[in-house]
């Protein structure tokens, strides 16, 4: 259900200038900060594009998981938010869940 709400606001932004769309960082950036009042100085908007993209800090996270696990309580909330985001779609898709 997040991504529909999400999307119109991306859509906006993406809408509005260019730049958005040649840079994820910078589209973040600009999300956050008009809806998430997120407030930035010049010198932290420079680390923020410089920082690690936030994707591949999480795909790092997905990838070594299985070594080191979430609890179950959080694993079980994250397998909730993807079952609301794929019935969302009403697109059936094969998963494989442990336990």
């Amino acid at each position: 259900m997040r991504s529909k709400k999400v999307e119109p606001k991306v859509e906006k932004i993406l809408k509005d200038d260019q730049k958005f769309r040649d840079s994820d960082k910078r589209l973040l950036m600009e999300y956050w900060e008009r809806f998430d009042g997120l407030r930035l100085s010049p010198e932290q908007r420079a680390t923020f594009m410089r920082a690690t993209p936030a994707e591949s800090i999480t795909r790092a996270r997905r990838e070594l998981k299985v070594k080191y696990p979430a609890s179950e309580t959080i694993d079980n909330a994250r397998y909730g938010r993807y079952v609301e985001e794929r019935d969302s779609y009403g697109q059936p898709i094969m998963v494989f869940r442990k336990g």
